[in-house]
């Protein structure tokens, strides 16, 4: 694995998860790691924060789409993208109305 792309990774979902939560009186940011019995190992970051719409979720890999206007570039979750597909690894996106988005790095 790259520990420097892995660190990009990670610093990447965890900017996005607070800036999800920016706004929010009790926003919260969960990062959790684990080792499954299977050897796989778990990196997920979880927010409360405002989730993605449909229209979003079909596009937030893609170059250049962002949500946060002038703060963003659209840079962020496609090199988290590429990191995973080159790892051999999976990327779970989880994201729900008034609960949030849970973004999960499977490596094998």
């Amino acid at each position: 694995m790259d520990k420097k792309r892995f660190q990009q990774a990670r610093v990447n979902l965890v900017t996005n998860a607070m800036d999800a939560v920016t706004n929010k009186a009790n926003g919260e940011v969960l990062i959790s790691t684990f080792l499954r019995t299977d050897r796989r190992l778990i990196v997920a970051i979880r927010d409360n924060g405002c989730d993605m719409n449909p229209e979003e979720k079909k596009q937030f890999f893609e170059l250049n789409f962002t949500t946060k206007a002038t703060k963003g570039n659209g840079m962020g979750l496609p090199m988290v993208s590429k990191f995973i597909e080159l790892s051999g690894a999976k990327l779970l996106v989880k994201s729900e109305k008034n609960v949030g988005t849970t973004f999960k790095m499977i490596f094998p």
